[in-house]
């Protein structure tokens, strides 16, 4: 059974207001094409083999208790390690043919790598209830059957840490593969541990897109990249807007935001604004967005968008706007390598010195220094082409030619 084939039926018992699997868990019909949201959970949604259960809320009636109970003995209740959906992945990754695999846990990745990876490659999402289950088992029956092995897989992208057992249980399935561990936000204690343990196996490789962590830890350093040859068909030579800004909106980001909407309309400067915002019920969030909209050169869009049509945005605007998320040295975000890809200039608050973006400095501005500079000349004048050694760190080919190559 293919890993993308599989249904899900969301049993809502918590929000009146969710209509779609996104709702429960954002962009996950990006993976699963085929999930419901059901009301009320019964015997009679149990009937193919590709059909599991995610239970959003508190059963509580005695009838469903024993529905939620039966479905977890057949192992169709995602929310339990019972659950089959382990084993769907598990024979996926054992029959599937393609040489390049990418495993992660946030939905939101797959639209990237669905995008900017080869086509030899096959990409799956784990998210939280599904990595935590206890691959061990199957690490013993493999071990007890010694064979199904896949030898066609070269290569495994583990995007965060998904327990020892199961990356013992990848190199057991494919014992000629290399894995490459790639961690991202690395906070605490409990990071160093295990990266410690993990660079004991000879069959990984541990790295970072953070140059502080990189030192910290003593792993390799290689940035989020993209696909250049994919991202350079969708360059547009004549871009509507001067501004583009795709993320959460709350807090100091939109109070910067509408401060620069002040800005722009002084200045007759355009600006495409995608707003995701989280926190819904934040009385703050609608008069800040209220007045933004009433300068008429100012686009806002509410209502999430796919992966495409953002790179097309951006591919319209002259600059975009870049936030850090946890602090200003965390690494650079794949807007950076997207940004370089389609010949866009960045304004950003990380820091330049600690992701040496002081390198692109002729295309990149702070915004510490957004206040010191004459911004509508730094929007029109002609980009700088960086060096194309530079360059190649950003480029998702160069980097799997590397995997490869060490």
């Amino acid at each position: 059974m293919n890993f993308n084939n599989i249904k899900i039926n969301f049993i809502n018992k918590k929000n009146n207001n969710i209509k779609n699997g996104d709702d429960i868990i954002p962009l996950i019909s990006d993976v699963h094409k085929n999930t419901n949201v059901l009301n009320s959970i019964s015997l009679k949604q149990n009937r193919s083999k590709n059909t599991f259960f995610y239970i959003y809320g508190t059963l509580n009636s005695k009838k469903e208790k024993l529905i939620s109970l039966y479905l977890t003995i057949l192992g169709k209740n995602l929310n339990s390690r019972l659950c089959k959906y382990r084993k769907i992945i598990l024979n996926d990754i054992k029959t599937d043919q393609n040489p390049y695999k990418l495993i992660f846990k946030h939905f939101h990745l797959y639209g990237i790598f669905d995008f900017n990876i080869k086509n030899n490659s096959k990409i799956y999402c784990l998210f939280d209830k599904i990595y935590k289950y206890l691959w061990i088992i199957e690490n013993i029956k493999l071990k007890i059957q010694q064979k199904k092995l896949n030898n066609n897989t070269q290569l495994y992208i583990v995007y965060n840490f998904f327990g020892f057992p199961f990356i013992k249980l990848l190199h057991f399935v494919s014992p000629k593969a290399k894995i490459i561990l790639r961690f991202h936000d690395m906070i605490g204690s409990r990071a160093a541990k295990k990266i410690y343990k993990l660079k004991k196996l000879s069959y990984c490789k541990c790295e970072t897109y953070s140059l502080l962590d990189s030192t910290k830890f003593r792993i390799d350093y290689w940035p989020n990249s993209v696909n250049f040859t994919k991202m350079k068909q969708l360059y547009n030579p004549s871009p509507k807007y001067d501004f583009y800004f795709l993320g959460n909106i709350d807090g100091e980001r939109l109070q910067f935001i509408y401060k620069l909407s002040e800005y722009l309309k002084y200045h007759k400067l355009s600006f495409l604004l995608d707003a995701i915002i989280f926190n819904k019920n934040d009385s703050s969030i609608s008069p800040l967005l209220s007045k933004i909209k009433q300068n008429h050169l100012i686009r806002i869009n509410t209502t999430p968008i796919t992966y495409i049509k953002y790179l097309k945005n951006l591919a319209n605007s002259k600059v975009i706007i870049d936030f850090f998320r946890l602090s200003s040295d965390e690494g650079l975000s794949f807007r950076t390598a997207e940004a370089l890809a389609l010949k866009k200039k960045i304004i950003t608050n990380r820091d330049l010195n600690a992701n040496n973006l002081y390198k692109f400095k002729e295309n990149i501005l702070s915004l510490d220094e957004i206040d010191k500079v004459n911004l509508k000349e730094f929007i029109n004048k002609p980009y700088v082409d960086p060096d194309p050694e530079l360059l190649k760190q950003f480029d998702i080919n160069e980097q799997i030619k590397n995997y490869l190559k060490n």
